[in-house]
């Protein structure tokens, strides 16, 4: 089974509220611009070129930084 992507092009201010995904991984790229990522409370900054997993039970966030941030997002169950 392929595991769903998701292409997210984004202005400066826009993202993904807080939600969580219980049970996955979720692999994140950041094509173009800054991604200010939030996880379980912490905050990270995400240059173009940066790649992460992230694999929480809690709460995350995003938001661009930069107008035309673009980022892929591939979910991974876990189970």
């Amino acid at each position: 089974m392929i595991p769903p992507a998701l292409l997210f092009e984004y202005q400066a201010g826009e993202g993904l509220p807080l939600h969580t995904h219980a049970g996955q991984a979720a692999a994140v790229a950041v094509l173009d611009g800054r991604l200010g990522l939030s996880l379980d409370d912490q905050a990270f900054e995400l240059p173009a070129g940066h790649v992460t997993r992230v694999q929480t039970d809690g709460f995350f966030s995003s938001q661009a930084l930069e107008d035309g941030t673009r980022v892929p997002v591939t979910l991974l169950d876990l189970s």
